[in-house]
């Protein structure tokens, strides 16, 4: 996974909605329970991410301040997502 910065996550979100690539999250719940999932991003402010959930099939807001690392999603990983499906 991939640490960042606020630019370093800005430009990754930028890209994510403007190509409609998914994406690995890394992401920390308030429970303090850290998931990965793979998701596409379809919009951000400063304060949350708006995405649709692979795994949970349906949208999801996240906290930017919770997201610990975003990654591009290889080609392995979205054939895998498929056969879990």
């Amino acid at each position: 996974m991939f640490g960042f910065g606020g630019v370093e996550m800005e430009l990754l979100l930028k890209k994510a909605v403007v190509t409609g690539n998914p994406m690995m999250v890394m992401y920390m719940s308030k429970k303090g329970l850290i998931t990965k999932r793979m998701v596409t991003v379809e919009r951000f402010n400063s304060d949350q991410v708006e995405v649709f959930c692979h795994l949970r099939k349906a949208y999801r807001r996240f906290l930017r301040e919770n997201i610990l690392a975003i990654l591009p999603v290889t080609y392995e990983e979205i054939g895998k997502d498929r056969m879990e499906s």
